[in-house]
């Protein structure tokens, strides 16, 4: 079993570089559930299921899927503006998703020299918000007007919206500094070479992302 994790297990505590030695600690509900979920595969990695888990931050892909950085950061670089939902001085955990996947089928094929349960962080891109975007302008051409989250709006509708809540209770993730160690995952797959930042964000800026104006909350599976 291949399982994509995520950084939702440490809570809004954690430190600012996540190893596989980190403990968890979930403060959100999205984080318990991975938390349990990982923990009964654990278990059955002792029953004879092999259990690998890759963990990264949030993706950024070449298809438009909902996620943070198509409908709402990168949503609007047409007309010259991004939406940064945090502090642009914290560094938050970026995945590409080729990359990504890449790595996973690398460990797949070394799955017989592997213990039943592994862990492994996937580093991708460690940026800071100024950092993200001044990549996204390099690849775009172009300067961008950096717009905020209605945070305060986002508040009033998960009165009412129970998926809005959600997302609104996973808010720490954009003002807690976050870095995923990789050197366990370069020591499994030393040929393993991650795409260039500036092919990442050039391929990502090809697609039109949806109208971010509706404001329906991103996935945070």
């Amino acid at each position: 079993v291949m399982i994509p994790g995520n950084v939702y297990n440490y809570g809004e505590q954690m430190p600012p570089v996540l190893t596989e030695e980190t403990p968890h600690l979930p403060t959100a509900k999205k984080g318990k559930m991975r938390c349990a979920m990982e923990a009964a595969y654990k278990k059955a990695s002792g029953e004879g299921v092999q259990t690998i888990i890759l963990r990264a931050g949030d993706f950024i892909e070449r298809e438009q899927t909902g996620n943070w950085f198509d409908s709402y950061i990168a949503a609007k670089v047409g007309q010259g503006k991004a939406t940064y939902p945090g502090s642009l001085d914290r560094v938050h955990a970026w995945a590409y998703l080729p990359d990504m996947a890449s790595a996973m089928v690398g460990l797949a094929k070394t799955r017989a020299t592997l213990s039943p349960f592994e862990e492994f962080g996937f580093e991708g891109l460690n940026l800071t918000g100024h950092e993200l975007i001044k990549a996204m302008e390099a690849a775009s051409g172009r300067s961008l007007k950096i717009q905020g989250m209605p945070w305060g709006l986002l508040r009033l509708l998960g009165l009412v919206t129970p998926k809005i809540r959600e997302v609104m209770e996973m808010r720490y993730l954009w003002n807690v500094p976050h870095a995923i160690d990789g050197s366990k995952l370069a020591a499994a797959l030393p040929e393993f070479e991650r795409t260039p930042t500036d092919r990442i964000f050039a391929d990502a800026l090809t697609i039109t992302a949806p109208n971010p104006d509706n404001y329906a909350a991103p996935s945070t599976a």
